[in-house]
């Protein structure tokens, strides 16, 4: 066979491999369309988290809210811009709210993908089979192509985006001065700009990859002190970015929204969220994760780094073929910082099966691509004759079998999901109300609340869901905070200020049993909850919540001092009823050896001989004042709380100073609330708890 023959040939086989990508890629878009129908159709999603992040602040939109001013968003404002147009040409109801989350995502991740593939491939052919190996890597780690809890494929699609300009070659050159004007890398900037708006975490993280890359590159190619100028002026450009687009996308508010970002939750995302029972970073634990287990098991977390190792190798033999350009090992390099970066999270708490994702999002990115870069090249580099044919057919058919397999999943995805749309709601969705697109367990929940709560009756939810949409309510915070989670830093406050204002007719409360996080709430927002057990009583339950009523509010009587010996120690129960206190504690917590590293630790107090599942924490500080709720159920004999630390810092202390306490008397319903909580823990060990028994 000829030159001419094997050139023929070889066309063939990539002609064959981009069509079955094409396939692949339109499955995965029919599967996509498929899932988003079977989920927004006959709705039962979860009603603590990912649905209603998203549909409540979308909810305030459509009334008029001005993001990031009345309608903040805990991931970023500009993920909400991004839903928005399809929620309101869908109905702007919970059906449109989930097409539009299922929807976006993979079309984001597809459309940013193929773009990222073109730019570090040159040319559209091999991009778009990179984009298929890249979705058929990346896919089955189910936190970057759906939407999962927390929209992360969403939030660590501009990171991937401005690094992979940095692989384009600019046609031309501009300079302003001393300042040389790179067309690709002003394009990095602004994708950077946005990238906070859409996720705030991972913008900071990409933000500051950038700046050291760009350094490393400068220094490569100039004077130090026209290194130092250029990359001055580029930090001040992409702060500008970060600014113009948080106004842009508030509609001139930015100020509100990068304060609520990078200073109300960075600051609380310690001893809020990194407590029991989320995991605190701990040498065990972070050990733990990372080889999966006791012993190394191919879980999650090890495969994330092992794909991270792949794809390094890969990237190293693609630039030694020179498959990939010179000025594509920067962006790799960036994306691969970036990945790492992001990892500072874990000083909030451990959960390494997400914040890995995004250094297994670009892994996946750049083996994908090498491997296709290679492939694509490694027929040219097998001179002539049956060497160069087996290279090719054996490429080409190794893709071609993995592509077909993937197909044929998609395919079967597709029709799985298919099957599960209820096509008796499918008709009318757009126009429906809430109330007519309830599935089962939504039905029950509203069935078991929805009369016993009269039209003109306010309704305060801790985490706002259908029970609220379908009221048409919209919880009276003056953040616009739907979840309790999210009235963070100096928003936590107003929050419980209007609540004790406001004082709703009902309050609707998640179950222990449905929301592990039930019990965790109590002593971060210690007043809400404080005036809750003391004033409402529970009138119904259903699976996932507590409806509350208010009623006459419960007496207090003040105890005095319990501290003794450096803990917080409790009168023994001697009743046949439940006992809850309120104790305020006043506390030094700090590092003694490094002040300004204090948030790093965990300062908790541990619960023995309560109903407490869960240590309470405190904010980091010296002198700070709290306060929180203690149940003691009947028969408790040496109810306390001791202070300890936790954390990979030596030398945390936590030092009570002063401890006062108050008993709260609740009515008999409100008792059975805190055993039931305790029992219906999934942590709680029923058989050796009596009171379970």
């Amino acid at each position: 066979m000829g030159p001419v023959t094997d050139a023929r040939a070889g066309r063939i086989l990539r002609g064959t491999v981009v069509g079955l990508a094409v396939a692949y890629l339109a499955t995965l878009l029919i599967a996509s369309v498929a899932r988003a129908l079977a989920m927004a159709t006959g709705f039962d999603g979860f009603g603590v988290d990912g649905p209603f992040q998203l549909y409540n602040p979308l909810r305030r939109l459509a009334e008029g809210g001005v993001p990031g001013v009345d309608v903040p968003f805990f991931h970023g404002v500009g993920v909400l811009a991004l839903h928005f147009p399809l929620f309101a040409l869908l109905g702007e109801n919970i059906f449109a709210s989930e097409m539009s989350r299922w929807l976006v995502s993979p079309i984001v991740f597809l459309g940013t993908g193929l773009i990222a593939m073109r730019i570090v491939l040159r040319r559209w052919l091999p991009a778009i089979v990179g984009l298929a190996v890249y979705t058929m890597i990346v896919l089955p780690l189910d936190r970057m192509v759906d939407p999962s809890n927390s929209l992360l494929g969403i939030r660590t699609t501009l990171p991937v985006l401005a690094a992979a300009l940095l692989a384009a070659t600019p046609r031309r050159g501009w300079r302003l001065g001393s300042i040389s004007i790179d067309l690709p890398v002003v394009g990095a900037i602004i994708a950077l700009g946005f990238a906070v708006s859409f996720g705030t975490e991972q913008g900071a993280a990409a933000c500051g990859a950038f700046l050291v890359i760009r350094a490393i590159m400068l220094l490569r190619a100039r004077a130090r002190w026209r290194t130092l100028l250029q990359l001055f002026v580029e930090a001040v450009a992409l702060v500008v970015a970060i600014v113009g687009a948080s106004a842009l996308l508030t509609g001139g508010h930015p100020l509100e929204a990068l304060r609520y970002a990078l200073v109300d939750i960075p600051g609380d995302q310690g001893w809020v969220f990194g407590a029991p029972p989320n995991v605190s970073l701990t040498w065990d634990a972070l050990l733990w994760e990372l080889r999966g287990g006791p012993t190394f098991q191919l879980t999650a977390v090890p495969v994330y780094w092992m794909l991270a190792l792949a794809a390094l190798v890969a990237v190293v033999v693609a630039r030694r073929l020179r498959a990939l350009r010179s000025r594509a090992m920067w962006a790799a390099s960036m994306m691969g910082l970036y990945g790492l970066a992001v990892l500072a999270s874990i000083t909030g708490y451990l959960n390494l099966i997400d914040q890995m994702s995004p250094l297994a999002r670009v892994a996946g990115f750049w083996l994908g691509a090498s491997l296709v870069a290679i492939g694509w090249r490694l027929p040219a580099l097998v001179r002539v004759g049956a060497p160069r044919r087996w290279a090719t057919a054996g490429i080409a058919g190794v893709a071609a079998l993995a592509l077909v397999a993937s197909t044929v999943g998609s395919a079967t995805r597709a029709m799985r999901d298919a099957s599960a749309v209820d096509t008796t709601q499918l008709a009318g969705a757009t126009t429906a109300s809430d109330d007519e697109l309830l599935g089962e367990r939504w039905r029950e929940r509203a069935d078991a609340f929805l009369p016993l709560i009269p039209d003109d009756a306010t309704v305060w939810s801790e985490y706002s869901g259908l029970i609220d949409s379908i009221r048409g309510d919209l919880t009276p915070a003056p953040g616009g905070e739907d979840y309790a989670i999210h009235a963070l830093g100096e928003r936590r406050g107003p929050y419980e200020d209007a609540f004790l204002e406001v004082r709703p007719d009902f309050v609707v409360t998640s179950r222990s049993g449905y929301n592990l996080f039930s019990e965790w709430l109590w002593s971060r927002w210690p007043r809400m909850y404080g005036e809750l057990f003391r004033s409402y009583t529970p009138v119904a339950e259903s699976d996932a919540y507590v409806l509350w009523e208010r009623g006459t509010a419960a007496e207090t009587h003040a105890l005095g001092s319990v501290l003794s010996d450096g803990a917080i120690r409790l009168p023994r129960n001697d009743s046949d009823e439940v006992v809850v206190y309120r104790v305020t504690v006043t506390y030094d917590a700090q590092l003694t050896r490094l002040p300004l590293a204090s948030r790093l630790p965990r300062y908790l107090l541990e619960p023995a001989g309560t109903s407490l599942v869960f240590p309470i924490s405190l904010q980091p500080g010296l002198g700070e004042t709290w306060a929180f709720l203690v149940p003691v159920l009947p028969g408790a004999e040496e109810p306390s709380l001791a202070p300890r630390t936790s954390g990979i810092v030596p030398s945390a202390r936590l030092t009570i100073t002063s401890a006062v306490a108050e008993q709260i008397s609740i009515p008999t319903e409100t008792q059975r609330f805190f055993v039931d909580s305790l029992c219906d823990n999934m942590l709680t060990d029923v058989e050796t708890t009596p009171a379970c028994r």
